[in-house]
């Protein structure tokens, strides 16, 4: 998982409950860091089309230039997703679903039906799931809301089957496999409630 170090350009709010759900803040106060630190993870694969681009070789560069998104709007939402999963992972502690930086297979790749997933393992050894809508606008408004607010009801409040499968087949192998396994245990043994 990339870090993006939040608290050394951002002030972390505590997440209040709110409708069920928790809603947290996390509100920049040095955008240079910040813009830096995001473009040095995400700027790795159009640093490599350039590459390849200058030295005669146009197809790689084409290949490489299909893994970022296009619009301003479409990286920019890219960025909210990158943001809400490595708060999920720097400041909760959750194993992270599949990551935009890492695991994108094309520009308008999304999240398989949800923006951001999280697994944890409690006491019992049973999976705790999180999901999360992340939302990248210039103005926060009761609109932002509603639209969070509709995604995360999407699927009776629940992350999609297809989500977790994904999740869980992406921590095969991984130090977090028993996370996997108990994602894919809660989803066939029980179904997440």
């Amino acid at each position: 998982m990339d870090t993006v170090d939040f608290r050394t350009w951002c002030t972390v709010r505590v997440p209040v409950p709110t409708a069920g759900h928790h809603a947290g803040l996390i509100e920049s106060y040095d955008d240079a860091t910040g813009v830096a630190t995001l473009a040095a993870a995400y700027a790795e694969s159009a640093a490599l089309a350039r590459l390849a681009q200058r030295m005669g070789k146009t197809a790689v560069a084409k290949f490489l230039s299909n893994l970022l998104p296009i619009t301003a709007a479409a990286r920019s939402g890219d960025m909210g997703e990158i943001l809400a999963t490595a708060y999920l992972h720097e400041e909760g502690q959750w194993v992270v679903g599949p990551s935009r930086l890492i695991h994108r297979d094309h520009q308008e790749w999304a999240m398989r039906g949800d923006d951001v997933l999280g697994a944890k393992i409690d006491a019992d050894c049973k999976a705790l799931i999180i999901k999360a809508e992340a939302k990248s606008r210039i103005k926060l408004d009761k609109r932002t809301v509603t639209d969070a607010r509709d995604g995360l009801t999407r699927n009776e409040e629940m992350p999609s089957p297809h989500s977790l499968a994904q999740f869980a087949k992406r921590l095969e192998s991984t130090p977090d496999e028993a996370v996997g396994d108990a994602i894919v245990d809660l989803q066939l043994l029980e179904g997440p409630r």
